[in-house]
């Protein structure tokens, strides 16, 4: 280890310590050399910049991981970039050291294989919990009309609601979610349930997210029988329609693949559990040539198999490629006759796979695996890449330099992976590196070998430039992707005036929404109650919470769409202006008459005479006070619980607060910490619609009933986390933020240039005057001042919907469950989701019972809210460091799918992100470049941050012009235009009519992500679903 010290020390004296991200990556790579036991060298070194700070070197020091991706062949390589020379004299590492080393290495692949075999465990477990929920296939299935097959027993179906509710997520094909009634197709490994496949009626399909569950998976027609397979014949095909075609024409057992890239592993592995067993492949044909699908002709060579070769003769339809478009074209005689006369795959000597070349002292060669090499391997990689077939550093070829350089002992390559990586090569320009470095000598001598150092300069000569290819990018920590608005829930006027006003005001699409929401809910909330079943009936009003900064236009939102409620207010007290007058001079001549008597009783007790009858008259004069009128005020702004439930419960029964400060009312002395109990348990009281008594010691002591109350705030994210320091557990314990729907949406400051008002605002004028004319009918106030409002009940395919979505939701608050950590928030979803069905029936003025579609727009939204809860709850559970690479990484990531780069100056992201302060924002970089989402690199004098490609990857289809709205609720780069992996996805619950038409069944689910494991060459293979 001495010699390893020496040589790090004098090739640290070759770099400047200075330049402090450059400081910071040979930190990592002593650190991950060295472990803490660096630290001194690390710290010798950093002394020669004049800006060195003894403490700033502790604390950088101590946020570095030990045995992280920048390793010491990053210093090395910057040290000889800057004049360095390694003379060898410095003593290699020990046997030991390398096999401490290998160990290390062995220990995180061992870790990966852990993780994945995790997820893999996690996927097989929700799709057990989902076939658990279905039912058996029906065959009146659209997918199965479609194709024109029976279902088996092996198929079921589950209404897309239900599943989404289960897994978290809504699955999507294409970015599109699966709608309706799904098919679902269990997928197994062996005999044990691995994945599922799920396809709706549009022929969209989907797997469950999580690697390497659905790879040699397969779905079987019936159960498989025990046994060598003596005497079996087994189908195996590529679509779940074409294999039930085959099995319904022959009478055979099929097997299905389901993607073509599958079929040779699915293959060999029923020829490894039926070696007696006739295997007859079914190929599909390519579209574009009509020649069988290769991956077919591969599976049947490998098992000995027969290939069957659907036969549409020479007018062939190019969208005619299988037995099942066989089936429907020429009946299943046709398709049987087909089979019957499949004949065995030969291997011709041209397509004998060089990768099985005998290998009898070297490595086992192994499928390169980019996510287990190190940084410097990755790199090496990198410059492999670069090397054509033809390229030749002088004296050798390049397949020599490569198979020389990666097998000799002096690169310090790991055996396996020197292999893979000349397999690699081998793969990408059909060289033979792999035959160079089977046959050479890893120990050889010479005055210069030939080492990576030698593919490093052959691959510059090639126009290298040193570039590392990036790494698969991590996932952050609780990271949940912020999902687009379903703005196009809304019944078309709503939506209409909130689009207006949005491309008006340009603040985030849900605060404008929540501005409409807490409007509609203030007009119809006195007027109508839910219910939702027997038992169950409650009020309609909202409380609405948007996480937001100050400057965001919220107040500017409100005042738009309040204006109706302001007007109604102002007429309803200029009307009682006479009664006010009217009830003054009331009060005055009812306190002159009290005065008067209690002055007699004052005479008569001097005179010590008796009082009775005066104390009677003084009780009866009480009970005779005037009671001011009644005059509507419905808009509060900064009233504590207290001085709101009086208004509610002496001025007028109905009543909202809307404030684009929340911190006037969660920083208010009535939620102080001897008060925060109480005042939190009003506010409840108030949104449940109970009665509620508030006892003063020294003023009258007052009861609610029957009032009605809307919240509708913004705050800012550190005022609502200091609310949760106040409060301690009691905001959510108490129940009062599992009420509210919260928003947590990206800023649009930075991005709103001017515009000049329009002239006319015609859907916000038919907004406000349906609000007007809900507002004008009379309220149900009864005689002690109380709301009495009928309830509105969910018809019957409404009430269906109302319970499927209930249930999805409680089946994952279970300590296992997608919605545990947010089961408090969860449990609220579905009485909010039946409170905005209602008001979205009132406001269409369809009356009656509250139909479907009433229910599924405002499903929809509910889902939306309840899983922006689930991602601002679960990232306020981070610690303040993540909390920040979180908030970085979902900026850097908007910014660069909008701007269509993936490059940012550090300066604009300190500017305008999330982020401000310069330490914490050096913090945040660190910790997403451990987690390969993003590089700091410098650019003469300018630090740029490249942001992993996977994360925005342009595709070959364009991107929305700017010019083109995109649909309703979808940004405008945020659909096809862009490939967006996605580590996460939100769980958005919908609920369906099971026995509707896929034309009329309620279509919700649109706020998860797409199964971000899918690679656009499955979903070519799969075209058939």
């Amino acid at each position: 280890m001495t010699g390893d010290l020496d040589r790090i020390r004098e090739a640290l004296q070759f770099v400047d310590p200075s330049d402090r991200d450059k400081w910071v990556s040979m930190g990592m790579a002593i650190k991950s050399e060295l472990a803490d036991t660096g630290f001194d060298l690390w710290e010798a070194w950093s002394q020669r910049a004049e800006s060195f700070d003894a403490k700033d070197a502790r604390d950088a020091w101590k946020s570095i991981r030990a045995g992280g991706k920048v390793t010491v062949g990053t210093l090395f390589y910057e040290a000889k970039a800057n004049g360095w020379r390694d003379d060898g004299m410095h003593q290699k590492p020990t046997p030991e050291e390398l096999a401490e080393r290998r160990r290390i290495a062995a220990e995180r692949a061992a870790q990966e294989e852990a993780e994945m075999a995790r997820e893999r465990a996690d996927t097989a477990s929700r799709a057990a919990a989902i076939l658990q929920a279905a039912t058996g296939a029906r065959a009146d299935h659209p997918y199965l009309s479609r194709k024109r097959v029976s279902p088996v027993a092996t198929l079921y179906e589950i209404d897309a609601g239900a599943a989404a509710a289960i897994l978290g997520y809504s699955p999507k094909s294409g970015g599109v979610p699966l709608t309706g009634r799904l098919l679902v197709v269990p997928v197994k490994r062996g005999d044990s349930l691995s994945t599922l496949e799920l396809i709706d009626g549009d022929k969209r399909k989907a797997a469950l997210a999580g690697r390497g569950s659905k790879a040699g998976g397969y779905w079987a027609t019936e159960r498989l029988p025990d046994g060598d397979g003596n005497g079996l014949t087994l189908l195996i095909g590529e679509g779940v329609a074409t294999v039930l075609s085959a099995s319904a024409a022959t009478g055979h057992p099929a097997i299905a693949a389901l993607s073509s890239g599958n079929l040779p592993a699915v293959a060999k592995a029923m020829r490894e559990r039926y070696p007696a067993a006739a295997l007859v492949i079914l190929a599909d044909l390519v579209k574009a040539t009509g020649e069988p699908d290769p991956h077919a002709m591969a599976a049947a060579r490998a098992v000995g198999g027969k290939l069957a070769i659907p036969d549409f003769g020479t007018g062939r339809d190019p969208d005619m490629t299988d037995f099942n478009d066989m089936m429907i074209l020429d009946g299943p005689e046709t398709v049987a006759r087909a089979i019957a006369t499949a004949t065995v795959a030969t291997v011709a000597d041209a397509n004998a796979n060089v990768a099985n070349v005998a290998n009898e002292d070297g490595p086992e060669s192994q499928p390169l695996d980019e996510t287990t090499l190190t940084d410097d391997e990755l790199r090496l990689l990198g410059a492999l890449r670069a090397i054509p077939k033809d390229a030749s550093s002088g004296k050798h070829p390049a397949e020599r330099v490569i198979g020389w350089g990666l097998n000799h002992s002096d690169s310090e390559i790991d055996p396996a992976v020197g292999l893979a990586l000349a397999v690699e090569w081998d793969r990408i320009t059909g060289g033979d590196a792999t035959g160079v470095f089977r046959a050479s000598d890893p120990h050889y001598a010479a005055a210069q070998p030939v080492t990576a150092a030698s593919i490093h300069d052959l691959a510059k000569k090639c126009g290298w430039t040193g570039e590392t290819p990036w790494r698969k990018p991590q996932p952050l920590t609780a990271k949940i992707e912020p999902e687009p608005y379903p703005l196009d829930a809304f019944p078309d006027a709503i939506r209409a005036a909130v689009e207006e006003v949005q491309r008006f005001v340009k603040a985030p699409v849900p605060l404008v929404a929540a501005s409409a929401l807490a409007a509609l809910s203030l007009a119809c909330q006195a007027h109508i109650d839910a219910k939702r079943a027997e038992k169950l009936c409650g009020p309609v009003g909202l409380f609405l919470l948007t996480i937001a900064d100050s400057g965001e236009r919220k107040s500017t939102c409100d005042r738009f769409f309040t204006e109706a409620i302001r007007d109604y207010e102002g007429a309803k007290a200029e009307a009682a202006k006479p009664a006010l007058k009217d009830h003054r001079a009331a009060i005055e001549a009812w306190e002159a008459r009290r005065t008067g008597v209690k002055e007699k009783i004052r005479q008569l007790a001097k005179d010590q005479k008796p009082t009775a009858g005066m104390e009677s008259a003084l009780r009866d004069l009480e009970h005779a006070k005037p009671e001011p009128p009644r005059i509507p005020r419905l808009l509060y702004t900064d009233a504590t619980p207290e001085a709101l439930a009086y208004g509610l419960a002496k001025q007028w029964p109905s009543g909202g607060v809307v404030s684009p400060e929340a911190g006037i009312v969660l920083g208010s002395h009535g939620m102080g910490k001897d008060s925060i109990m109480r005042n939190l348990g009003l506010l409840n009281q108030l949104w449940d619609g109970t009665s509620l008594t508030i006892d003063r010691r020294t003023t009258e002591s007052f009861t609610v009933r029957g009032a009605r109350l809307t919240v509708a705030l913004q705050v800012q994210e550190p005022t609502l986390r200091e609310f949760f320091a106040r409060s301690g557990a009691l905001a959510r314990g108490t129940g009062f933020l599992a009420r509210f729907l919260v928003a947590w949406p990206e800023s649009t400051q930075g991005q709103r240039p001017f515009t000049e008002a329009p002239a006319n605002w015609p859907h916000l004028a038919a907004f406000h005057r349906r609000i007007a004319a809900i507002l004008d009918q009379p309220a149900p106030v009864d005689e002690d001042g109380a709301l009495t409002p009928p309830a509105l009940v969910l018809a019957a395919d409404a009430k269906a919907a109302w319970v499927g979505y209930h249930d999805a939701i409680e089946s994952q608050l279970t300590s296992d469950g997608e919605l545990y950590d947010v089961r408090d928030v969860a449990s609220k979803s579905a009485d909010n989701a039946a409170r905005l069905a209602a008001l979205l029936q009132m406001f269409e003025g369809a009356g009656g019972a509250i139909g479907a579609n009433a229910f599924e727009g405002a499903s929809r939204i509910a889902a939306w809210h309840l899983s922006e809860a689930r991602r601002f709850f679960g990232e306020l559970a981070l610690s303040p460091e993540l909390a920040d690479a979180a908030r970085l990484d979902s900026w850097l990531i908007e910014y660069c799918r909008r701007e269509r780069t993936r490059l940012v100056g550090k300066n604009h992201v300190r500017q305008h992100g999330p982020i401000r302060d310069g330490a914490r924002l050096d913090a945040a970089i660190r910790e997403l470049a451990q987690l390969d989402r993003l590089r700091l690199a410098k650019d003469g004098k300018r630090l740029t941050i490249q942001v992993n490609p996977e994360l925005v990857v342009a595709t070959a289809i364009p991107a929305i012009p700017a010019t083109v709205r995109a649909p309703h609720g979808v940004e405008s780069g945020t659909v096809a235009g862009w490939a967006m992996p996605v580590a996460t996805a939100i769980p958005a619950i919908c609920a369906t009519q099971p026995d509707e038409s896929a034309a009329t069944v309620a279509r919700i689910a649109t706020v998860a992500v797409a199964n971000p494991d899918e690679s656009a060459a499955t979903v070519a293979d799969e075209e058939e679903f």
